[in-house]
């Protein structure tokens, strides 16, 4: 991409390059993991598991967002003491439910999860709602048409969900808005 842009003007979306000749957009991943994990552990979980994907080789110039998700994940389990478990996905809905199944099936499963994205998000949540199992999900990201098709998959198969536009660095505020969503 270097040898391009010296050419054609080049944007990346999505990684978080260190880049000379083109420009990259990206999320601020790790600071939304870390809100996401600071707010399970707030509220009391230690066992958080996270659902992500395989990514490319990570180099320091160029990092796959899920790769900073999961450094992040790590860093702060260990920073608590807790032991992590990361459970690798194909990007597939799919394969979310199934990794999600299994860790239910342990003789320990986590009490929250941390879903790197919508689609695995999505899969995991309807492996929780067809075991009825009490284990916090948070998914990364904020996908309209995900919510939507969360919430109708949520429906039919009889669990309720609440998303939140509160900032989740405020727990009591988000407790507030759910408990008042049910």
């Amino acid at each position: 991409l270097e040898r391009l842009a010296e050419d054609v003007p080049v944007v990346l979306l999505g990684r978080h390059d260190q880049a000379r000749n083109y420009d990259t957009v990206t999320n601020d991943d790790r600071a939304g993991v870390a809100l996401a994990m600071n707010h399970l552990l707030t509220l009391g979980h230690t066992r958080i598991a996270h659902l992500t994907v395989r990514t490319a080789p990570d180099v320091p110039e160029s990092r796959p967002p899920h790769a900073i998700r999961e450094a992040t994940y790590l860093e702060l389990m260990a920073d608590q003491g807790y032991v992590p478990h990361i459970v690798i996905c194909e990007a597939t809905e799919h394969s979310a439910y199934t990794a999600t199944l299994g860790l239910l099936d342990q003789e320990e499963p986590p009490t929250a999860v941390l879903a790197g994205n919508d689609t695995l998000a999505i899969g995991a949540l309807r492996a929780l709602a067809e075991r009825g199992a009490n284990v916090m999900l948070n998914g990364f990201g904020d996908k309209e048409e995900i919510e939507t098709l969360s919430a109708k998959r949520a429906a039919e198969l009889g669990v309720k969900v609440a998303y939140s536009n509160a900032d989740i660095s405020d727990p009591a505020a988000c407790e507030s808005q759910f408990r008042n969503a049910f």
